[in-house]
């Protein structure tokens, strides 16, 4: 069995593939190697951090962040990542699915970032907080 965080990345990168993007089936999770000009618009999902806390004698807090990463090429650059972000957040948030997953998403914070070798690249991070609750003894 998955533990939860794995499900919950897989279930965000499984909505936004399916969802109505610019970024279409270009999906991505935890991409290493270089986007290709015929990729973007694309969207990588990558796992962050997680923190934990006390709840009780049996149960834990979790607060995971996950990054979905809107990479995109064109002039300007900002202006077309803000369009995927834009479509991007309803997705997320809005997830029934997800929601029986996590007890909350938040986006908090977006993050741009220029490619210094090309003024018309650029990626455009959302940082979003997923909270769940677990068994203190379970990952699931």
């Amino acid at each position: 069995m998955a533990t939860r965080r794995t499900a919950i990345v897989a279930r965000i990168v499984a909505l936004l593939a399916a969802g109505n993007t610019v970024a279409a089936d270009r999906v991505f999770r935890s991409r290493r190697t270089a986007i290709s000009r015929q990729e973007s618009a694309c969207l990588a999902v990558t796992l962050g951090p997680e923190s934990s806390s006390r709840m009780g004698n049996e149960s834990d807090r979790h607060e995971l962040l996950v990054r979905v990463s809107a990479i995109v090429r064109g002039d300007p650059w900002d202006e077309l990542a803000e369009q995927l972000i834009e479509q991007v957040q309803p997705l997320v948030v809005l997830d029934e699915p997800l929601r029986e997953l996590a007890t909350d998403v938040r986006l908090i914070a977006i993050e741009p970032d220029a490619d210094d070798a090309d003024a018309t690249a650029g990626v455009m991070q959302m940082t979003y907080q997923v909270t769940y609750i677990s068994r203190a003894w379970l990952l699931t």
